[in-house]
């Protein structure tokens, strides 16, 4: 089990965010807002940069996270949230291209 945990613990916490944080912090619009814009792509950057500093560059973590979004899109916004999926993929994928050249650079 900790092996398991060990090499999907990204994929876990981004699960938590989406499906369980974000429905309990968007109460209202200016929370929703927040918690959209703000919160769930500095946690994404941050994730992602993490992951890339210890496990190197992985293109398809950045699908997954945009594909974990969309159950959410149908669960618990509207359509017009779809755009989120997009927006998420690139900032985790820029994420991990920080950290990738972070661990390069302190390699050396």
């Amino acid at each position: 089990m900790k092996a398991f945990i060990k090499k999907y613990y990204v994929y876990i916490l981004v699960m938590l965010a989406f499906y369980v944080v974000a429905p309990l912090l968007c109460r209202d619009t200016g929370s929703a807002m927040f918690t959209l814009l703000c919160l769930l792509p500095a946690t994404l950057f941050i994730l992602s940069l993490i992951y890339a500093k210890m496990n190197g560059f992985k293109w398809y973590l950045s699908l997954a996270v945009a594909l974990l979004w969309l159950p959410t899109v149908f669960i618990y916004y509207n359509e017009s949230a779809m755009i989120y999926a997009l927006i998420y993929g690139v900032i985790s994928f820029a994420g991990q291209g920080v950290g990738f050249l972070m661990n390069c650079r302190f390699r050396r």
